[in-house]
């Protein structure tokens, strides 16, 4: 009795050690993520930081080649982006456009996920390596017989529950993060056109103009008539 009495204290004390070690490593790395998305922003990938870009553009004095040219260099593509967050995770794909919801959602989910997962683990082994075999021990005794097989236990129960939560967790933050690359995208090269008096087709949309004399409003269309 004293051995597994001293073996469910190490078990106790190094399932403890590992916990504080994973929630550690967890803030470490959602300090990075702020601070990686802290300074995506100053890089001028966020859609706020694009609309300050724009605004000190002379827009209105570029033709149509050349406001393509500045769309075309600054588009924000989502295949590398997809990639990452789908397989990696941990909204490294959002971080690398810039998109501070989706990489805090991203790490934040992952972490809760893989974390779960973590502990659901850890409570299988504590059940598998002294509740089983102290279980089977009383059987023994009682004269019951032993099926070989694990007994329903509530540590098991909590395990299997934990695992299911943290699994399910994972998947959905991963279809979040794979779906919020093509939605922050779309937003993003949304404004750029915007800015740029350009419509989807990449051609000079229609702008708003006041007549100097009458001061009434209309809207002055630029056609690309194609010969």
């Amino acid at each position: 009795m004293k051995r597994i009495g001293m073996l469910m204290v190490f078990l106790f004390v190094f399932a403890s050690l590992a916990y504080a070690s994973l929630l550690n490593e967890s803030i470490d790395f959602l300090l990075d993520v702020s601070s990686a998305a802290t300074e995506a922003k100053r890089k001028g990938t966020s859609v706020e930081q694009l609309k300050l870009d724009l605004s000190t553009l002379d827009v209105a004095s570029m033709d149509e080649a050349q406001r393509v040219t500045v769309y075309k260099a600054n588009e924000l593509k989502t295949g590398g982006a997809f990639a990452l967050n789908l397989l990696l995770g941990f909204g490294s794909g959002s971080k690398k456009q810039g998109d501070t919801l989706g990489t805090v959602v991203g790490a934040v989910g992952d972490s809760l996920g893989v974390g779960a997962l973590g502990v659901s683990f850890g409570l299988f082994m504590v059940d598998l390596l002294i509740i089983q075999p102290t279980m089977a021990i009383g059987n023994k005794l009682s004269g019951n017989a032993s099926t070989g097989s694990l007994q329903d236990t509530p540590l098991l129960k909590v395990a299997l529950y934990t695992a299911i939560g943290g699994g399910a967790l994972l998947v959905a933050t991963r279809i979040f993060e794979s779906i919020r690359v093509f939605t922050y995208a779309s937003r993003y090269n949304g404004t750029l056109r915007d800015g740029l008096g350009l419509n989807k087709k990449l051609q000079i949309a229609a702008l708003p103009v006041i007549d100097t004399w009458s001061g009434d409003t209309g809207m002055m269309v630029v056609a690309k008539i194609a010969l």
